[in-house]
């Protein structure tokens, strides 16, 4: 009964020494449900109308959930202030609304690199992406203001690396691009055959605590 006691005893101190390292080694989590909320700069183009690069600044939020530590979805909302340069379409029309809203929602799959165990996990991310962009435009030849507002879907990709400040709270830096084209045009709102492309380049960083 003394040696059946004493292995118990020790079974169970065993344990809780494993589960201790186990708590200690977990650095990071990656897992379930997280949110967060980033600053950014945008740099825009556009086969048409703003063929010279635009920048801006802007804000956005993302919900992300981890099928597992490797494995994430996530949504992501971002809405930017472009300032605007000339009309690159040889039109004596210009920009009178600068800055312009430019705002995109993204659907994104992650692959997050490392394990639980590390506290900076770098990632890759590849999804689809919605853009919509308003402008205002003054045509001095017929003295006339057009608002015009682009919508429009494509793909969007890049990467960052995420630092974990303890197992929930993280900070994270972001480079992503995303490219598609501009398939509704309204001037004035009456939609008209207006199609171009968009590329931008974005850089990201933000905060996000994972639940």
């Amino acid at each position: 009964m003394k040696l059946q006691y004493l292995f118990v005893m020790l079974s169970l101190m065993s344990y809780e020494v494993v589960s201790g390292q186990d708590v200690v080694a977990i650095q990071s989590k990656t897992k379930g449900l997280s949110a967060g909320i980033h600053l950014g700069f945008v740099s825009y183009t556009n086969d048409n109308l703003h063929l010279e690069t635009e920048g801006g600044t802007g804000y956005g939020a993302q919900l992300q959930y981890g099928f597992n530590h490797q494995i994430a979805a996530a949504f992501a909302f971002q809405h930017y202030s472009i300032s605007t340069k000339s009309l690159d379409n040889g039109s004596t029309a210009y920009n009178i609304d600068s800055p312009y809203p430019y705002t995109e929602i993204e659907l994104i799959g992650k692959y997050i690199f490392g394990s639980t165990n590390s506290k900076l996990r770098p990632n890759i991310a590849l999804g689809l992406n919605f853009t919509r962009s308003k402008e205002t435009y003054y045509n001095p030849t017929f003295n006339f203001v057009s608002n015009e507002t682009y919508s429009g879907y494509g793909i969007c990709g890049g990467g960052g690396l995420r630092y974990f400040l303890n197992t929930q709270m993280s900070i994270d830096f972001t480079l992503m691009v995303s490219s598609g084209n501009f398939t509704t045009n309204l001037v004035n709102g009456q939609e008209v055959d207006f199609e171009h492309w968009f590329l931008t380049y974005k850089g990201l960083f933000g905060f996000m605590y994972h639940f």
